[in-house]
């Protein structure tokens, strides 16, 4: 080889590996990048704005066989999905359709909060995904989002959630249990769908209909959780009291005494500690005193705007416990 033939040769592969190097800052979206690690089989995928869609957000059946395989095929790592371990999304606000399809040996997928939309990425039906953690940013989990992931057994549903798609959870057929929370208000339709888990739902959440029949209601009064009589701070410690994630002598619940776990969440979100909770009420979420149409930090603040202030002010009579109907008696001398 000369040297003429061997400075083409050269060129032409810069050419090749420029090309890829271009190809991956822009084909899984116009402003993401990936690469993968083949040392830990992860898949990386950084930017900014939405993910590219391979494939209908709505109905996979408007597309023939071969506009489905395609559009697959467009994938920038679609030669490479058998060998994707692990997932990592980041920067991005959205999760594309099919970006995930056929990752037969996909096993964690770490997600980072400025994703705020999931859509149809998944329809996998053998990886080994069994658990997924969603992040406080997420607001939407579009149709079919998580359809059809035949080994997931856990997912937690973010109270920063509003909609949950139609068959958005279809065929998540080792799910156990699911946790919707009330900030849920629209669900699609069949979006439990040949599913067996169990799906916890706020009384004012529209679970019912929604294609599973073991729909269990919990009660929410202000800052606690209520289910079969027993009473929870959060969300997190209901789900796991349901999954016994914890050792026999823990216990998630606040027992039986709904005041008290009422004041436990006053002590966690840090408006008062000990006994002083016992001088705060909650009103409309805001764990503060209302009082005659006015908002105060406590009883003495009621007292010293309200009164006289040359009298001196007892409570003669009051209910102060939070989520519950407020009554107060003043008297002087």
């Amino acid at each position: 080889m000369n040297k003429k033939q061997f400075v083409k040769i050269l060129s032409f592969m810069m050419f090749v590996c420029f090309k890829v190097s271009a190809d991956n800052m822009s084909s899984c979206g116009e402003n993401c990048s990936w690469s993968f690690d083949e040392t830990t089989h992860t898949l990386m995928i950084s930017g900014t704005g939405d993910m590219k869609n391979y494939g209908p957000v709505g109905d996979h059946d408007i597309l023939s066989a071969e506009e489905k395989a395609a559009l697959l095929a467009s994938r920038p790592w679609h030669n490479i999905a058998s060998e994707v371990e692990n997932v990592v999304v980041s920067g991005v606000t959205s999760i594309g359709a099919r970006a995930f399809q056929r990752m037969d040996n996909l096993q964690n997928i770490t997600i980072s909060d400025s994703v705020t939309s999931v859509y149809r990425a998944f329809l996998a039906f053998d990886n080994s995904l069994t658990s997924i953690t969603l992040p406080n940013s997420i607001t939407s989990i579009e149709p079919h989002a998580f359809s059809s992931l035949y080994n997931l057994e856990s997912i937690n549903i973010p109270e920063s959630v509003t909609y949950i798609g139609d068959k958005a959870f279809d065929a998540a057929k080792s799910l156990i249990s699911m946790i919707i929370p009330d900030s849920v208000t629209s669900i699609g339709d069949d979006a439990f769908d040949r599913t067996t888990a169990t799906i916890y739902c706020a009384s004012s959440s529209p679970c019912a209909g929604k294609g599973s029949e073991n729909i269990v209601p919990y009660e929410r009064q202000g800052g606690v959780y209520i289910l079969d009589g027993k009473f929870y701070t959060s969300l997190e410690n209901m789900q796991k009291d349901i999954s016994r994630e914890a050792e026999d002598t823990n216990d998630y619940t606040c027992g039986t005494d709904k005041n008290k776990c009422k004041r436990d969440v006053l002590e966690a979100k840090g408006i008062c500690q000990g006994s002083a909770c016992d001088t705060f009420i909650q009103s409309d979420g805001n764990y503060m005193l209302k009082y005659n149409g006015k908002t105060y930090q406590s009883i003495n603040d009621l007292l010293k705007g309200n009164y006289d202030k040359r009298r001196i002010y007892t409570i003669e009579e009051a209910n102060f416990v939070a989520g519950d109907k407020n009554r107060v008696s003043i008297k002087y001398r």
